[in-house]
């Protein structure tokens, strides 16, 4: 079996882990009532790593559809309408010119732009493009491959908050997303990084497909100067948010357990007894402890935000 990175092209793959699609699909099913069946073909699925660009993603790649995102937007918590990335990247934007966001949504970002900046959204999800258009915002419903098409080098800023993680050609869509930029133009990126608690978060079905195709670190984020004409301005973790003091402090505790009973978990998904009874006991603890969490001493939370320059 021949696996290249969905980056950086290298066939030097590391498998992390083999992971049965029964499980997967027991695991969305039992968290989110969600069923994936259809979404596989094959009994099992990869977690693969690049040592050249440290990407982790999944293989084959199996990404979710428009019904399958309808059946998220069901949770409130999903889609939240200010993310603090969006208040964090605004004193790093250009004071004027012309800025493009992939994958707006219903235009939260877009609202809080000041005027001088000239905007223009991609979605395409009909439905959310149709919010947005419903409140002034400039937004077409098209990719940012086909967009490129007549916007090269027509941007002086280009953002994409929590979207690179869905996208299955990464470096396609990467590329793309230069050729738009004029030079010494931003990119501005925000992913969930896993140089925080999320990596030990284990039988987390966001984070896995047909959710998440891909996990970021800061290793690959400083990479990508090496496969593109851009260079790195800036890394902004952004602190944890009290709607996930809970599930933070249930991962320190599942993680400190496992440590103290030399219990080593799987990257993904554990379905053993022993893994489920220190999960369970772990959520038991937090739901005790995450209240006396100070919002002033918030750890490093789940997203990383990237700034670069175009060369």
């Amino acid at each position: 079996m021949q696996i290249q990175c969905i980056l950086c092209n290298s066939a030097n793959i590391q498998i992390v882990e083999k992971i049965t699609t029964k499980k997967l699909q027991q695991l969305y099913w039992k968290k989110l009532k969600i069923d994936i069946s259809h979404y596989f073909r094959e009994a099992a699925i990869h977690y693969c790593k690049c040592p050249k660009c440290y990407l982790h993603f999944f293989y084959p790649l199996r990404e979710g559809d428009k019904h399958f995102y309808h059946q998220l937007q069901k949770f409130e918590w999903y889609y939240q309408e200010h993310k603090p990335e969006f208040s964090i990247v605004l004193p790093y934007l250009p004071l004027r010119g012309k800025l493009l966001e992939i994958g707006c949504g219903n235009g939260n970002f877009a609202a809080l732009l000041p005027q001088n900046l000239h905007y223009t959204g991609l979605e395409i999800s009909t439905e959310a493009a149709q919010i947005a258009q419903n409140q002034g915002f400039n937004v077409k419903i098209e990719t940012i491959e086909k967009h490129a098409q007549n916007h090269v080098e027509h941007y002086h800023a280009v953002c994409a908050f929590q979207l690179l993680e869905h996208v299955p050609n990464v470096y396609n869509f990467l590329n793309h997303s230069i050729k738009v930029l004029k030079k010494e133009g931003l990119l501005i990126i925000a992913v969930p990084c896993m140089d925080s608690f999320i990596a030990y978060a284990i039988n987390n079905p966001l984070n896995l497909p047909p959710h998440h195709l891909s996990h970021w670190y800061d290793k690959t984020l400083q990479y990508l100067p090496e496969l593109f004409p851009i260079s790195l301005k800036k890394l902004i973790h952004v602190s944890l948010e009290p709607i996930h003091y809970e599930w933070y402090t249930k991962t320190l505790f599942f993680r400190a357990l496992c440590n103290l009973m030399k219990l080593k978990p799987k990257n993904t998904i554990d379905t053993r007894l022993s893994t489920q009874a220190v999960e369970k006991f772990s959520g038991l603890l937090a739901k005790i402890f995450f209240r006396g969490m100070d919002s002033k001493m918030a750890p490093r939370g789940h997203t990383v935000i990237a700034i670069y320059k175009k060369i």
